[in-house]
């Protein structure tokens, strides 16, 4: 807990030393929550998705327009988003429900690409096309209007909330109903295991998380572009959890971290950006297959073990 209550202040601290340390804290936050979608349909039930781009949209695009074009409350706009993304993946879901593999990969990206080049060009109507939307006004709730600061610190505790969520529903009994079925669907289904409900919720599930990303930047930036939602996006977040370390939902926090990290890092090492988080992310992989949180979880292993042979001595 002291640990907790040390690196919170520590983040704030640094986030609200520069207003440019605001926009990558809000940057980790979108990444963060983007790879936590992806995590539980992908690391957790075995079900690929590379439609997040579409998701994260859904998120940001309900703010915007329902900000610029409805006298809904900005508010609600959150859980529509989550409801428009959730909803999305479900259709998705059972439109894919017999393929697998390369042919799934293929067509969820084809899903995402083509949410893309309608919010771009086609549905320019209601999404404002490549101009995207302007002219979000500020969240107010309960008389507190959430500036940058107070959306970055909302951002870390929602980021928080759905991690630690989501390490509980990894242990409990729907979680694990959803591993087995990720590690053998026969023996899931012998076991009465509703593989296919199982499935789709957990698609749901993955999309409502990353839609928050996108409410977030929205709200942040105050406008929205189309091109903030290309397909490539996903392969980004889709390395995060490997990253960190999948054995545990804080991998892909861990994971974004990584990336706001080397993203910085690279303003001072000659050569692209994207060169170096892909270098790097290479080196990890190969050197650290259980991600930075095996690399810790094998030091703690080996201290106890020391430990304990010291106390016998």
């Amino acid at each position: 807990m002291f640990f907790l209550v040390a690196f919170v202040a520590l983040y704030f601290g640094w986030a609200l030393a520069e207003s440019y340390h605001l926009d990558i804290a809000m940057t980790f936050t979108m990444f963060s929550l983007l790879a936590l979608g992806m995590y539980t349909p992908l690391f957790l039930g075995g079900q690929i998705d590379l439609a997040y781009n579409a998701y994260l949209a859904a998120g940001a695009y309900a703010v915007a327009i329902i900000a610029n074009r409805t006298d809904i409350p900005l508010v609600l706009a959150i859980p529509i988003g989550a409801a428009v993304a959730a909803t999305m993946a479900l259709v998705l879901g059972l439109v894919t429900s017999h393929l697998t593999g390369f042919h799934l990969a293929l067509v969820t990206l084809l899903a995402g690409t083509a949410a893309y080049r309608w919010i771009s060009s086609t549905g320019a109507g209601l999404t404002g096309g490549a101009s995207g939307i302007g002219g979000i006004p500020r969240l107010d709730l309960l008389g507190i209007e959430f500036g940058r600061e107070q959306l970055v610190a909302a951002g870390l505790i929602a980021v928080w909330l759905v991690a630690f969520a989501l390490s509980r529903f990894r242990r409990s009994l729907p979680g694990l109903a959803v591993r087995l079925n990720r590690a053998s669907t026969p023996a899931a289904e012998v076991s009465g295991i509703p593989t296919t409900s199982i499935r789709l919720v957990s698609l749901a599930m993955g999309a409502a998380i990353g839609s928050l990303g996108g409410v977030f930047v929205a709200l942040m930036n105050q406008f929205i572009l189309a091109d903030s939602y290309a397909p490539e996006i996903v392969f980004l977040a889709l390395f995060l959890p490997l990253l960190g370390g999948i054995s545990t939902p804080w991998g892909a926090v861990i994971g974004a971290g990584l990336l706001c990290f080397l993203n910085e890092a690279s303003a001072f090492i000659e050569g692209p950006g994207p060169l170096v988080f892909g270098g790097a992310s290479l080196a990890i992989l190969i050197l650290l297959p259980g991600g930075l949180i095996g690399v810790v979880a094998l030091g703690w292993s080996a201290a106890r073990s020391r430990m304990r042979k010291e106390d016998k001595l």
